[in-house]
């Protein structure tokens, strides 16, 4: 999420939209709350994004039932079914005098952004700045249907996927799709893979379950995903194989090195290169780095990742043996050795 995106949760009161008293209780989804700290004394972050997470004990993954809020603020992303849900769970937890502020880019929705608030239930105004979207408003009658249909898409459920069944969630990077990617990595996966293993970057669980079907002599498998709803998914994923594997899950941004990762085996990986619409070659660069400093000594590190992106240089660097083992499809295929 850009900065200047952020800045406009602030529109409305710098504008003299909205007065805000520090006593009101206020929601963030999807966003960072540091521009409002000096707005709002009780503030909650509804957050996926573990590197958007300011402060872990203020951030919340799930909502109370009857908690209520005298504003909501929204930072949409630009799956429309994404924004719809929480829109939807907004309309749930808004006070009736409350406000939400939605802020969406012209080119990731905003450009339709009243009518969406409205098909929801809010009534207001929008307002252009910066090649953005701001919409101040109140809920104000709500289609209950319409809104039940909403919830039920945007929370985990089964999915049919190339003829296989995984529990996924709006929002989630490639969540209704296996990623051709990853089917190429299995396909050069050794089927005798033992002792502790980790998927940097786990996503919904395609490559873990793939994993703990092939192999009976894995101690210990972590799935490690800065999404915490790719963690939740992965987790019921792999609960058929809870008693043949000691599964772990971890929620940590892998561009950093996670405290308390146990020494490792074997990494698996398919890392992103895309960080919104920007491509951010060196997001792979750094899990690279983060997998280097987990692996033990003759620990191997599998990864896939698109012909183009220029990974050689890191894993010469950093591993004694670096083989490309296939290329196909727009993918080449590593098997390094630490």
């Amino acid at each position: 999420m850009t900065d200047n995106i952020s800045r406009l949760l602030l529109y409305p009161f710098e504008n003299n939209l909205l007065q805000s008293n520090q006593e009101d209780r206020c929601l963030i989804i999807n966003d960072s709350k540091t521009l409002l700290n000096g707005f709002f004394l009780s503030i909650d972050q509804l957050t996926f994004d573990y590197s958007v997470t300011v402060d872990n004990s203020q951030s919340v993954q799930n909502i109370p039932e009857n908690e209520e809020y005298n504003y909501i603020f929204y930072v949409l992303p630009k799956n429309k079914r994404e924004s719809l849900y929480y829109l939807s769970v907004a309309t749930k937890h808004l006070k009736k005098d409350g406000y939400i502020v939605a802020v969406a880019a012209n080119d990731a929705g905003g450009k339709t952004l009243s009518k969406v608030m409205n098909q929801v239930g809010f009534k207001g105004e929008s307002y252009s700045k910066n090649k953005c979207r701001i919409f101040v408003g109140q809920v104000a009658g709500v289609n209950d249907e319409f809104i039940n249909d909403n919830l039920k898409i945007g929370v985990p459920h089964l999915v049919s996927i190339n003829c296989e069944e995984f529990y996924t969630q709006v929002g989630i990077y490639g969540w209704d799709k296996i990623d051709l990617g990853s089917k190429i990595l299995i396909q050069t996966l050794p089927e005798n893979l033992s002792g502790v293993g980790a998927d940097f970057g786990c996503g919904y669980g395609y490559i873990a379950k793939k994993i703990c079907e092939k192999n009976n002599k894995l101690s210990k498998f972590i799935c490690i995903d800065i999404d915490w709803r790719s963690i939740e998914c992965a987790k019921l994923n792999l609960k058929p194989y809870d008693e043949k594997v000691d599964l772990d899950y971890l929620w940590a941004d892998l561009t950093q090195k996670p405290e308390g990762l146990t020494p490792l085996d074997f990494i698996v990986m398919n890392p992103p290169f895309h960080k919104g619409k920007e491509t951010k070659i060196d997001l792979g660069r750094q899990m690279i780095k983060t997998a280097h400093s987990r692996l033990k000594n003759g620990g191997k590190l599998y990864i896939v990742a698109n012909r183009q992106l220029p990974y050689e240089a890191v894993l010469n660097d950093l591993f004694r043996k670096v083989e490309k083992v296939n290329e196909e499809q727009g993918f080449k295929v590593f098997h390094v050795q630490k």
